[in-house]
């Protein structure tokens, strides 16, 4: 319901400069707001005409939007709604997350303001038409891409190809084992950010040497290949986070040649997470122990041990840890370790370790296992928001 004229006179936020409404109203935004009457940024036309002429002199409030199409064929009142959002937005960049039935009919609007989107969030196969705009090279503007979609090796590395300046992408559900079959890697030179769910082959087919970030999550993750990558690359990487969980498959125990040498290949890296068995967390755990001249700037580390052990083998991994610890005392400032299994750190000789760890000046410890972390509330806890 739209405010009275003497609400209005006394609304503290009419009372504010106009840039300083601005950005309250975006702060109040969702990542990708809805297109519907009853959300932000399209509440705010109907508050009061104060409200509603600040809303519309605001294009950062337009740029965002998430859109579902609900049927095959176009509609009329959806499109006319993106293109009023659209036009808002003036000359921003648009960034974009598109749900839904997308066919060639209703994928036109978005072509016609293909040359504006910088951000993109799509679930589709390689060959919707959504996916087409990108591998024809629609999308020149784009630097952050997600796809969430069974694509092959080969096929996001083509996507990756068509997309020279992205700076981010993610790679959500790439088909497992897929070979890469290309000539060459591609050398993907503006690529800072990658992430991949469901590895595959994808580590051979690219070349990335200004990467910051590489998070190869929940799946298999090959040693070997990563070195490689690495060795061909040689990124400033400074976070990382790697995958060593395939359910169901037996546990294969890392070469300790590869896992030194792939931390040489590190030596910028400031952040480490592994999803991953004991006893390669114990393999990685012995490298960064007895070779602190490795990874020398890491300064947090998270384990997370998808496989349950017993109470001697959990008292080994602490003292392992606190190896780690010891031998990073200048830089090593966080822990996060995370147990699948409930009670795994209840025992008086884990707590006697733990206890030591956290004890320590200036590191910030903790540890949690399945009882623990379903006490947890994940909203105001982010460490506590990975699954197994």
């Amino acid at each position: 319901m739209e405010l009275s004229s003497e609400d209005c006179l006394h609304d503290p936020v009419g009372q504010l400069p106009p840039e300083i409404s601005s950005e309250i109203f975006i702060l109040c935004l969702d990542d990708y707001p809805d297109l519907q009457a009853q959300s932000c940024p399209t509440l705010l036309l109907t508050v009061c005409r104060a409200w509603a002429a600040v809303a519309l002199a605001t294009p950062a409030l337009w740029r965002r939007m998430r859109v579902a199409a609900r049927y095959a064929g176009r509609t009329p009142f959806q499109e006319r709604i993106m293109h009023a959002w659209f036009q808002r937005a003036g000359t921003s960049p648009l960034s974009l997350c598109l749900e839904g039935s997308w066919t060639r009919e209703n994928t036109e609007i978005v072509r016609e303001y293909a040359t504006r989107i910088e951000e993109l969030e799509t679930k589709f196969t390689i060959s919707s038409p959504l996916t087409v705009l990108i591998r024809e090279g629609e999308l020149p503007a784009l630097k952050t891409l997600k796809l969430w979609g069974g694509f092959s090796t080969n096929e996001a590395v083509e996507v990756l190809r068509t997309l020279p300046h992205l700076v981010e992408c993610t790679f959500d559900a790439l088909r497992f084992r897929t070979p890469f079959d290309g000539a060459a890697p591609l050398v993907h030179f503006n690529m800072q950010h990658f992430h991949v769910g469901g590895v595959g082959d994808i580590l051979q087919g690219i070349n990335m040497p200004n990467l910051a970030t590489l998070s190869l999550s929940t799946q298999f993750v090959a040693l070997a290949q990563l070195v490689s990558f690495l060795r061909r690359s040689t990124p400033p990487l400074r976070d990382v986070l790697l995958g060593w969980h395939e359910l169901g498959a037996p546990v294969v125990a890392m070469q300790a040649q590869l896992v030194n040498e792939c931390c040489s290949l590190l030596p910028m890296l400031q952040t480490l997470e592994v999803i991953v068995d004991r006893i390669n967390a114990l393999s990685i755990l012995t490298v960064l122990a007895d070779s602190a001249h490795l990874v020398p700037n890491l300064c947090t580390l998270t384990v997370r041990l998808h496989d349950w052990s017993p109470t001697a083998a959990v008292v080994e991994f602490y003292e392992q840890l606190l190896a780690v610890v010891l031998a990073r005392r200048s830089t090593l400032r966080k822990i996060r370790v995370f147990h699948a299994e409930a009670g795994s750190t209840d025992s008086s000789p884990v707590q006697t370790v733990i206890g030591t760890l956290q004890v320590l000046d200036g590191l910030d410890v903790r540890v949690e296992d399945g009882k623990t972390r379903d006490s947890t509330d994940s909203d105001t806890d982010p460490d506590a928001s990975v699954e197994y």
